[in-house]
C-alpha cells in the first residue's frame, strides 16, 4: 500500500471517529415556528469544575451562545455561513452542579420577499471532562428545551417583542431574555418550555475543515456621540463619521410598556434600571440616531447613545464547518 493511501485511510478513520464522538443532528421547535426566535438550553451536570468542555453548534441562521447566563460567543452575527459549525471553548463558563447551555437563535434570512420563511434549527455537541476524570458528552436530542420569543428576522433585519412595523432587531427583554449591561447576561429562570424535536435533515458536514484563515465579524469600535438636538417630537444624536453596526440606547427611568422609535425601529421597554436597546442579529448602515417617544418621553431618559462599529476581520484558527 502506498504512503498516500494510508494517510486517506487513517484520516477517514480518523474522521468516522470524530463524527461517531459528535453525534450532531439537527433539532428544532416542536411548533417549527418561522415567525420568532427561540431559546434552545441543557441543563449538563458535573460531578466537579471541568478541566476542559468543548461545544460544537450549527445553526441554519444566527445564534449567541450563552453558559451559565455569560455569554460565551466571541464573534457577532454567527455563524457567518447558514448551517457552519462552530467551535466554543466553554470552559470557564462551567462550575460543579448544575450547568446550562444555551442557544439564542435567529431564523435565517433568505434575502427574499418570497422565499418561504425556514424556523430556526440547532445541531450542538459537547465533550470535556472533570477534575475527577470523568467523561462529560452530551448532544442535541429530545432533552433539550425551547421555548419561543418574540423577535424574528426578515431581509437580514430583525425585531423584537413581536409588534415592529420595519423589521429590525434590539435586544430581548421581556422578562424571557436579560441581558445586562456589563456582562452580557442572560437569564432562564422560570420560562415556560417545550421539549425539542428531531428536525429531519441531514448532520452538519464534518468532513470540511474551514481554512484557518477566515472571516469573522467583530466590534471594531464604539463610537460616542458628538451633539443631539432636541427637535419637537424628536431627538437627534449624531456621530462623527458613518459606520455599519448597531446603535445602543440606554435608558433609564422607562416604564415597562413605553415604546420607543429608533431609527425607524420600534422598542418596547422593559422598565429596568439603565435597560439598553442594542441590535443582535443585523446591522446597517447611518451616521445618526433619531429617537422618538411618546407625548410623555423625556430625552433626558436616555442616558448613553453610542454606535456600535461592526467590521469583518480574520481569524486564524481551524474550525470544522
Amino acid at each position: 500500500m502506498s504512503r498516500s493511501a494510508a494517510i486517506i485511510i487513517l484520516l477517514i478513520v480518523a474522521l468516522a471517529c470524530h463524527g461517531q464522538q459528535w453525534s450532531m443532528s439537527w433539532i428544532s421547535h416542536p411548533d417549527m415556528p418561522t415567525d420568532s426566535q427561540t431559546v434552545f438550553w441543557k441543563e449538563i451536570i458535573a460531578e466537579s469544575k471541568p478541566q476542559q468542555m468543548i461545544v460544537d453548534i450549527a445553526c441554519n441562521g444566527r445564534m449567541a451562545v450563552y453558559v451559565n447566563g455569560y455569554n460565551a460567543t466571541v464573534n457577532v452575527m454567527e455563524p457567518s455561513r447558514a448551517e457552519q459549525i462552530v467551535r466554543y471553548d466553554i470552559t470557564r463558563f462551567m462550575r460543579r452542579g448544575r450547568n446550562i447551555i444555551a442557544v439564542w437563535t435567529c431564523p435565517p434570512c433568505n434575502g427574499s420577499t418570497t422565499a418561504k420563511p425556514t424556523p430556526a434549527i440547532i445541531s450542538c455537541s459537547g465533550h470535556g471532562i472533570d477534575n475527577l476524570g470523568n467523561t462529560i458528552i452530551f448532544h442535541s436530542d429530545s432533552t433539550w428545551k425551547c421555548r419561543t420569543i418574540k423577535g424574528n428576522a426578515t431581509n437580514g433585519n430583525e425585531w423584537v417583542y413581536g409588534v415592529l412595523q420595519n423589521p429590525c432587531t434590539w435586544s430581548l427583554f421581556d422578562g424571557i431574555i436579560d441581558v445586562t449591561t456589563d456582562r452580557h447576561c442572560i437569564s432562564l429562570q422560570d420560562m415556560a418550555f417545550n421539549h425539542c424535536a428531531p428536525a429531519l435533515l441531514p448532520s452538519p458536514n464534518i468532513f470540511t475543515l474551514r481554512q484557518p484563515w477566515h472571516k469573522v465579524l467583530r466590534i471594531s469600535n464604539i463610537l460616542p456621540y458628538t451633539y443631539f438636538d432636541d427637535m419637537d417630537g424628536s431627538v437627534r444624536y449624531y456621530f462623527a463619521r458613518w459606520f455599519d453596526g448597531w446603535v445602543r440606547v440606554t435608558l433609564r427611568g422607562m416604564h415597562r410598556g413605553d415604546t420607543l422609535n429608533i431609527n425607524g425601529l420600534h422598542y418596547i421597554c422593559t422598565g429596568r434600571d439603565d435597560e439598553q436597546a442594542c441590535r443582535r442579529f443585523s446591522t446597517s448602515g447611518q451616521w445618526m440616531a433619531i429617537i422618538q417617544g411618546d407625548s410623555t418621553f423625556n430625552h433626558k431618559r436616555i442616558t448613553n447613545v453610542e454606535g456600535i462599529e461592526i467590521d469583518s476581520c480574520a481569524q486564524t484558527k481551524w474550525s470544522w464547518y
